[in-house]
């Protein structure tokens, strides 16, 4: 169980355990399946003050986790799920029943669902994270006939249920529940444990991915409640946006060697005029990298401003991978990347660009890139000499 011994993220937003920590009111009641070393259990039992039953199957994982339970079954008798001991052991009904990354492990998940509708509050919520089988990144694999099982990830090795978010959806009324929300963590092809990426597979077919409204979906996070009138279910709220592209930037450090602070977030949709605003930066940044994730598109950047502790100025920029041609960049298959950073010794608190995307994924993008790279236009918009940008960039003086 080592493997799942990991620590638990409630800051980054976005993140599995953020989604479901964050709908659990304080002083509720709440049973926890699958609790491993307990640091969910902690913060639900610490943190928010609630009464917290536990179910785990590993022993050793479990007994951790039992120092912050008020009932904990564990071990291979009572805490195996299927085995349903829990379900004559503990009394009562709950206000939040927890399952993350649980239900892929279990070999009759279905029927967990069915017994758990009796210990449902009527207002409660079941609440369900689930690795998405239909991600880009194994239909990649799928398509060069690979499926490689693995330690950890989507196609953990002990992963003995594969969940698709359409065939869950219709699935889990037949069991007295439907699905009230949708979230979601993102991680698509080529940002996840998977070698194989867009550029492993012919063009026609990666623009026909990507274009995939949940492809890039990593987790689904479900809340669940009870059919309490089967007439009346209504439509699930979808906080999912379509995911056709997604940005990561991070602080490019003060000097040369310092660690990268990494920020990824969604980017929907990809065509159209955008506002990216970060606010990551409270220490300050002496420079700040944008790459817009499988680009391959044709960009205006209208504007790029740094706040500063004397407020917000523009921002000088290069763009060391594009085009730059009558105003656009052409950016090829890969990554459109951006540096900003500003005049003298100022450091970025926060960064706004304002950019459109014009054309994405187009056949003849990368024929133009092609075009006006072999006349010389890959010389780009700089702001200011390279000399001076690179020493800026390790935080030196020119």
């Amino acid at each position: 169980m080592d493997k799942y011994d990991v620590p638990l993220d409630v800051e980054t937003e976005g993140s599995c355990s953020s989604y479901i920590l964050r709908q659990i009111k304080e002083n509720s009641r709440v049973l926890e399946f699958g609790a491993a070393h307990g640091r969910m259990t902690k913060y639900i039992k610490e943190k928010l003050h609630c009464t917290v039953d536990i179910v785990e199957y590993d022993l050793a994982s479990g007994t951790d986790a039992a120092k912050f339970a008020d009932t904990a079954l564990i071990g291979e008798i009572d805490g195996d799920i299927n085995k349903f001991i829990w379900e004559k052991k503990l009394a009562g009904q709950y206000d939040y029943i927890i399952f993350a990354d649980v239900l892929e492990h279990l070999p009759h998940p279905y029927a967990v669902f069915k017994a758990c509708v009796g210990k449902l509050h009527d207002d409660g919520m079941i609440l369900v994270s689930l690795p998405n089988v239909a991600n880009n990144a194994i239909l990649i694999e799928l398509y060069r006939d690979e499926f490689p099982y693995a330690e950890v990830g989507l196609l953990d090795s002990t992963h003995i249920q594969l969940f698709a978010n359409e065939t869950f959806k219709k699935k889990i009324n037949d069991y007295g529940l439907y699905i009230d929300e949708m979230n979601a963590t993102i991680a698509d092809a080529g940002q996840n444990e998977f070698l194989l990426g867009f550029g492993d597979i012919p063009y026609a077919l990666a623009r026909e991915l990507k274009s995939r409204e949940f492809g890039a979906v990593y987790q689904y996070i479900y809340t669940l409640r009870k059919i309490t009138n089967e007439n009346e279910i209504p439509p699930i709220k979808n906080h999912i946006s379509k995911t056709v592209g997604y940005y990561a930037s991070y602080d490019a450090g003060d000097a040369e060697g310092t660690d990268k602070k990494a920020i990824v977030m969604p980017l929907f949709p990809v065509l159209g005029k955008h506002t990216l605003r970060l606010t990551k930066f409270s220490d300050g940044a002496a420079a700040v990298q944008v790459s817009l994730i499988n680009a391959n598109s044709i960009i205006v950047v209208k504007s790029v401003t740094g706040k500063t502790a004397n407020g917000y100025v523009a921002t000088d920029y290069v763009a060391p991978d594009a085009v730059f041609v009558n105003g656009m960049y052409i950016v090829s298959a890969g990554n459109f990347i951006l540096v900003a950073n500003l005049p003298g010794n100022e450091k970025i608190t926060e960064l706004i660009m304002e950019y459109e995307i014009i054309s994405y994924d187009d056949d003849n993008i990368n024929r133009l890139y092609a075009a006006y790279s072999s006349r010389g236009y890959k010389v780009l918009k700089i702001c200011y000499s390279v000399r001076d940008f690179i020493l800026r960039l390790l935080g030196k003086n020119g």
